[in-house]
């Protein structure tokens, strides 16, 4: 995945880890999928071509969160629009494969446990 390809699903990642702290087990299967293309982008890349600081970057530094003022189910949808689009931009650039699809589902199960807490 291109670099900008690896800090857009950053972005939309940290913006809903970064809110959705306090909902442990989404939480934790999120920060999981963040943790995975940390690591995948560390074997895509070297130092040479990515300094340290990009890298933690690319999915740690919350600095570019996409924060939002909405509240109640508006903002849960929000949330899932950026998974969606997290999605889609992983399906996009990688191909289907065990590790890909692992992924995918990690935020499937995200998407639908945010939904049914908003209800």
């Amino acid at each position: 995945m291109p670099v900008d390809g690896h800090a857009e699903v950053g972005r939309l990642l940290k913006s809903v880890i970064y809110d959705i702290r306090g909902r442990e087990s989404t939480y934790k299967a999120l920060d999981g999928v963040r943790s995975d293309l940390d690591d995948w982008a560390q074997c895509e890349y070297n130092r040479s071509e990515l300094s340290d600081e990009v890298f933690f970057g690319l999915y740690y530094h919350e600095e570019d969160v996409l924060r939002s003022d909405l509240r109640g189910a508006a903002r849960t949808e929000a949330h899932v629009k950026n998974l969606e689009a997290a999605t889609d931009l992983l399906a996009r650039y990688y191909p289907d494969c065990a590790p890909v699809r692992s992924l995918l589902k990690s935020i499937d199960k995200s998407i639908s446990a945010l939904r049914a807490s908003s209800r």
